[in-house]
């Protein structure tokens, strides 16, 4: 983990996560059976992605859950969001992020995830390169420059390609509350039928814990001519909080900027 605060250096790391384990190396990556079948709970959280005024740009709103409680017994804590979507009750819910992007501005990070509305708090950035052979590199905080008695810290992390056909990435990174570093992955997949309808896609990706191999979250892109608003849809299984939420989003968030660039 790399914490900087202002007056430090901001840039990327200098070499890929060194933390990632030898089974997210860069090569095709023999899947164990539980990454192949769906997870038998039913998911506690759940959120559509949609195009904000035609742009770019992206609003993520969180949705009730087919069951909050389905895995109470495990040993993951439910995340702040899922309670907030399930006390609406009737009422639409609000964003609770919002995303905005920037290819063509070299001085800002390429995404930034806001807090609910394009003027809420900075939760975390992405950086993508020129070359995209390069990492990516995230940050989870606000990277902009305060008064020096206030400064702000941000903590750095590459999400590494781990297959040659671009179809795996890595992220790894130290929950604050367990001290505990964890590495996810996000990888194409074409399972998940009662998600996707059977519809084929080379950008739905399923979240698996790296540690266990267990599927644990998964995002499935809308078809051209299913929604002009909405970009695609993601559900958990498991949380391990807020902290944890933000990481696997914005990597997700990162691969899907990667995959429209190309």
């Amino acid at each position: 983990m790399n914490t900087l605060t202002e007056g430090s250096s901001a840039s990327a790391p200098s070499h890929p996560s060194k933390m990632i384990s030898q089974s997210t190396s860069l090569t095709t990556n023999t899947k164990s059976s539980s990454e192949t079948q769906e997870p038998s709970t039913a998911y506690i959280q759940e959120f559509t992605l949609c195009y904000y005024k035609g742009h770019h740009d992206l609003q993520i709103i969180p949705t009730v859950s087919d069951s909050p409680s389905s895995n109470a017994s495990s040993s993951s804590s439910s995340s702040p969001s899922t309670t907030k979507a399930n006390e609406r009750g009737s009422t639409p819910p609000s964003p609770l992020y919002y995303v905005r992007h920037h290819q063509f501005s070299p001085s800002k990070p390429s995404l930034i995830l806001h807090s609910a509305t394009p003027e809420g708090p900075i939760l975390g950035v992405s950086k993508i390169h020129v070359s995209h052979s390069k990492p990516a590199t995230l940050g989870l905080g606000d990277p902009t420059p305060t008064s020096t008695s206030h400064p702000n810290t941000v903590t750095w992390e590459s999400l590494n390609r781990t297959s040659m056909d671009h179809s795996s990435h890595a992220i790894s990174f130290i929950l604050s509350a367990s001290n505990e570093r964890k590495t996810f992955l996000w990888r194409r997949t074409h399972a998940f039928a009662r998600f996707t309808g059977g519809r084929k896609s080379m950008k739905h990706m399923k979240l698996v814990e790296e540690e266990t191999g267990e599927v644990v979250g998964l995002y499935v892109q809308c078809g051209l001519m299913r929604s002009w608003r909405k970009k695609g849809r993601m559900v958990f299984w498991k949380t391990w909080g807020e902290e944890w939420e933000k990481w696997v989003l914005l990597a997700a968030l990162t691969i899907m900027e990667l995959q429209r660039r190309d």
